[in-house]
């Protein structure tokens, strides 16, 4: 199996290279332009979409270069959220989201809902989804936007 990482984290690519895990250092649309469409089975985003400048672009660079996406994000919708939201006044830190406002690498507030409507607008073909509590347990998609504190999709182009 060949693998290829993009990272933009200098520690985490001296960690990649460690571990013998060949990786580019940079931002991830430059690293992608490298790639012939439909170079690998599959391409992994983990939770990285919502610290994105362009999310879109982002996802189709990943759909050109792989058959078949893997995108995980945390789930700001929470019940968690919304209720230290609802009571605080103020933006949530939870384990899953663990940064202030002003401190967060996070660009983009994406729930499971939100997602699904990405992904309908667009025409992409959700093949399988994932939803974990904050403690691994994992969820019926009914739950998901409201208890999954981690979201994972499976995504693929309509052909």
């Amino acid at each position: 199996m060949d693998a290829q990482g993009i990272e933009i984290d200098e520690d985490a690519v001296r960690k990649c290279v460690s571990r013998g895990v060949s990786v580019y250092h940079g931002d991830m649309l430059e690293g992608m332009e490298m790639f012939d469409d439909d170079e690998f089975d599959c391409v992994v985003l983990s939770q990285t979409l919502q610290q994105a400048l362009e999310p879109v672009r982002v996802v189709e660079e990943m759909l050109r270069v792989g058959k078949v996406g893997i995108i995980s994000f945390p789930n700001f919708a929470h019940w968690r959220s919304r209720l230290r939201l609802l009571f605080s006044g103020r933006a949530p830190v939870t384990s899953t989201l663990p940064y202030t406002w002003y401190e967060t690498p996070n660009l983009r507030v994406i729930t499971v809902r939100d997602f699904y409507g990405f992904c309908k607008e667009r025409d992409l073909r959700i093949a399988d989804s994932m939803f974990f509590t904050p403690t691994y347990v994992r969820l019926p998609s009914f739950l998901a936007n409201l208890f999954a504190s981690i979201a994972i999709f499976v995504v693929e182009r309509r052909n």
